[in-house]
């Protein structure tokens, strides 16, 4: 790969081999993180040193072109659009092409708004109203990561006029406009990670921080030339600031806001010292630099890679086939790279001519495929009616079957309101599931339940769920007024909760992060925490053990409603095989370590559904289980409940 480095020598005469070598290091480290690598859950922070570093050049551009008298802004708007949209363009075209031989219907509408979206360099803006960075449903999405593409040209469009409107006032006066914007922007990026996360991630005010931090690093080494010995010592002490918040920082870590200053500080550390000897040959080598060229294009195709390839198997992806994607991806950036982003990269304005018009033909024609499967419900005619078991909307089969219906959160009276409770049920959705089931049964008996419901709430007297870094305070509310009803009132409580869902998502009430060593670890946490909720009751407690749920991202309906046109393993997995679930770890544990006490009697609901050596998603007589990956429909439920019902006597 020699040749790439070769050839992006010639674009500038002061072109810098260690920043390069930097972005190697920001691809990399997103690369670890995406694939699933748990030792580095904070390599989302690459993205982060891409900000610095592109604040960095963007800032040295307009400034010196300014300085010279030469900056147009159209001229470098044309520019970055050269340098951007013809690989954004390949990967949208690829991204269509994955989804209609891939995706269901309802999967296709979602990526095709989020691809408009990303065309128009706004796919921040749309995953900031519809999904967080770290939600699930992000996981079928091969364009989530074009948020920070969106992101940068926001910036490229305010960033000339800033620096212009500063200039024309007093030239020194410029880098002072910057210490302000990143002043304010960490300050408001710091509330905003509290106050609303979602928001402060993907929002380019909160973001704009990290990229003006670069523009400072440009005009700090107009002002310092550091020693070799000190080059040493800020390539070593930014390096390490880097990996050390990718190993140490995690989803639950409140980002941006101050956390994000460890790497971004870093990559100014490493910038400043890009031509350290020593230290700075992790990022002068001839490998680090030549991927960081190919860096754009890697992290382009990358994320459509991991995602279809997740979806298309529909399970988890072994260590082998994590490295497998991180050499393809490098691969195919490296023919992204040469066919497309070095060769359009070079287009001068004067001579747009055929290429101006193919552009907009192409914009024009990625748009409107993408808004025609939106508007045809992702193009239906590729699934037949038989293989979709005549589902005519999958999008809202888990809305229209969902056992819980639209039975509202919080205290809820179920059954004969006027009848007074002799049932007490409190959980998440997995006790939600059940509210529909059990509103009919007891109003056909005259009777009543009292439910306390709080869907993705662990349910603890020391602990909740933590919500992007903070307390769910829904969460301890509910719990709080469960406990003071249970006990005062000497009735049985049944309690359902998806327990391996909150592994790496419990903290205590101070926001605090609780960690297991692994699964063993949790389920003990589990044990004490039923037996404190049942120190807290007068009634018995009798606590469902996890169900099996359904393997891959869409659940049975995802898999069932996929084109034909190539073999698709989810069929093979609509049967989860029992004793390898990893839910099956904890129920075990709860049983060994519950079974004897008096006060607690354990339910095993997939002793009412699977087999015993398999839980099937669509049983003999064709009825779907699951509304999603992990409730139950209204079939499921009622079948349940009724068993449920039996044991607790009522």
């Amino acid at each position: 790969m020699s040749f790439l480095l070769k050839t992006d020598k010639t674009l500038s005469k002061n072109y810098q081999p260690g920043v390069d070598g930097l972005r190697a290091v920001a691809v990399i480290l997103v690369l670890i993180f995406h694939v699933g690598f748990s030792g580095v859950p904070g390599g989302f922070v690459g993205v982060d040193v891409f900000f610095v570093i592109s604040g960095y050049l963007i800032t040295g551009i307009i400034f010196n072109q300014t300085e010279k008298g030469t900056f147009s802004y159209i001229n470098f708007m044309f520019a970055r659009i050269a340098r951007l949209y013809p690989a954004l363009i390949a990967t949208l075209i690829a991204v269509f092409a994955g989804c209609f031989i891939l995706y269901s219907p309802s999967d296709f509408v979602s990526v095709s708004k989020s691809a408009i979206y990303a065309l128009y360099s706004a796919s921040n803006i749309f995953f900031a109203q519809s999904v967080g960075y770290f939600d699930t449903s992000s996981e079928i999405n091969p364009l989530l990561h074009t948020w920070s593409l969106g992101v940068e040209q926001q910036f490229y469009l305010v960033w000339p006029l800033i620096i212009g409107a500063a200039y024309l006032v007093k030239k020194s006066l410029v880098p002072w406009v910057l210490v302000i914007i990143s002043i304010a922007s960490l300050a408001s990026s710091q509330w905003a990670t509290i106050n609303m996360q979602t928001e402060a991630y993907y929002w380019m005010p909160f973001r704009v921080f990290e990229l003006s931090f670069g523009g400072l690093a440009f005009f700090i080494s107009r002002w310092i030339k550091p020693s070799e010995l000190m080059k040493e010592s800020m390539m070593a002490a930014g390096l390490a600031m880097i990996v050390s918040s990718a190993l140490l920082y995690s989803s639950s870590t409140q980002f941006p806001g101050l956390h994000a200053m460890i790497p971004v500080l870093g990559a100014m550390l490493c910038i400043l010292s890009h031509d350290a000897k020593y230290a700075g040959f992790a990022v002068n080598n001839r490998v680090s630099v030549t991927i960081g060229l190919i860096s754009y294009s890697v992290y382009l195709i990358h994320w459509p890679i991991i995602v279809f390839y997740k979806y298309w198997i529909s399970r988890d992806i072994t260590t082998l086939e994590k490295v497998s994607i991180i050499f393809s991806s490098l691969i195919i950036g490296v023919i992204f790279y040469s066919l497309i982003e070095n060769r359009y990269r070079k287009i001068n304005i004067k001579s747009f001519g055929i290429y101006q018009v193919s552009f907009v033909l192409l914009i024009f024609i990625i748009s409107s495929s993408f808004n025609n499967a939106s508007e045809t419900s992702g193009f239906p005619l590729r699934i037949s009616d038989a293989t979709a078991f005549k589902i005519k909307d999958a999008k809202m089969f888990h809305y229209e079957n969902f056992g819980g219906g639209e039975t509202p959160q919080g205290t809820v009276i179920l059954g004969d309101k006027k009848a007074k409770p002799s049932l007490i049920i409190m959980g998440d959705s997995l006790a939600r599931q059940y509210a529909l089931a059990i509103d009919s049964t007891m109003k056909a008996s005259n009777k009543s339940v009292i439910a306390f419901f709080a869907d993705g709430c662990f349910m603890s007297e020391k602990y909740s769920r933590l919500w992007s870094g903070k307390v769910g305070k829904e969460c301890i509310a509910n719990y709080m007024n469960f406990v003071e009803f249970a006990k005062n009132n000497n009735i049985p409580v049944f309690y359902s909760q998806r327990w391996i869902g909150y592994k790496d998502l419990i903290g205590d009430y101070n926001g605090d992060k609780v960690t297991f060593k692994n699964n063993k670890d949790f389920a003990k946490f589990i044990v004490e925490n039923i037996q404190n909720i049942s120190s807290n009751i007068k009634g018995k407690l009798y606590v469902a053990l996890g169900s099996s749920g359904t393997n891959g991202l869409s659940g049975a309906i995802g898999c069932i409603t996929r084109p034909s046109y190539v073999y698709q393993p989810c069929l093979e997995h609509l049967s989860v095989k029992r004793n390898d679930a990893e839910f099956e770890i904890v129920n075990e544990y709860l049983v060994s370590y519950l079974n004897n006490n008096k006060n607690i009697s354990l339910i095993d609901i997939n002793n009412f559904i699977c087999s015993k050596e398999y839980c099937p998603s669509v049983d003999d007589s064709g009825h779907i289980l699951y509304s999603d990956t992990v409730h139950f429909t209204k079939y499921t439920s009622s079948l349940v409940w009724d068993r449920i019902k039996k044991i607790i006597n009522l």
